[in-house]
């Protein structure tokens, strides 16, 4: 089972969650394993995939669980399931395999590409929870690299609001070309 708080279709759906469901179906047509989805799964308000998810892990139709962000408290109840499960998470969590991601490397590979195109002066934009970490890691990777950034260029976009984040790069981007 493939556990998202989410579904596609909705402002707060992750790129990566597209990434590991495109994965799983690439590995269904090799014909061994086959996976199931579960979309806006959240505890606080049960929906028809919730309901599904119970029913399945109940009934034990699944041999495991991905659950493509930490689970809530009540989804780490299943750590009593004998099936393996892991969740995308930044900390240990009782009962589940944790899958971390490399943020530093993330932002080194990225800069390394945008510095391969030239670019030279260098802004971010960031999501609530990443603000700070990222903004200490990506200006000492800058540093490291000799690139210059200003705190004006380093701003935050809120993930379910993403249209506002287009103003937020437009105003980054608004004024001489030098700057």
């Amino acid at each position: 089972g493939l556990v998202f708080r989410s579904s596609p279709e909705k402002p707060e759906w992750r790129h990566l969650w597209t990434v590991v469901l495109d994965a799983a179906r690439q590995i269904e047509a090799e014909g061994e394993w086959s996976f199931e989805p579960y979309f806006d799964v959240k505890p606080d308000n049960p929906g028809v995939d919730w309901l599904r998810l119970c029913h399945n892990v109940k009934d034990r139709h699944l041999a495991g669980l991905f659950f493509g962000v930490r689970p809530s408290s009540r989804l780490t109840a299943l750590e009593n399931l004998p099936i393996p499960k892991v969740a995308l998470a930044e900390m240990p969590i009782k009962g589940l395999s944790v899958m971390t991601i490399d943020q530093d490397d993330f932002l080194r590979k990225a800069l390394s590409w945008i510095l391969e195109k030239g670019c030279r002066r260098i802004g971010l934009i960031t999501v609530p929870g990443h603000a700070m970490r990222y903004q200490k890691r990506f200006e000492a990777i800058l540093a490291g690299c000799g690139v210059r950034t200003e705190r004006r260029w380093i701003q935050l976009g809120e993930q379910e609001l993403p249209e506002w984040t287009a103003n937020i790069a437009e105003m980054m981007f608004h004024g001489n070309a030098k700057d």
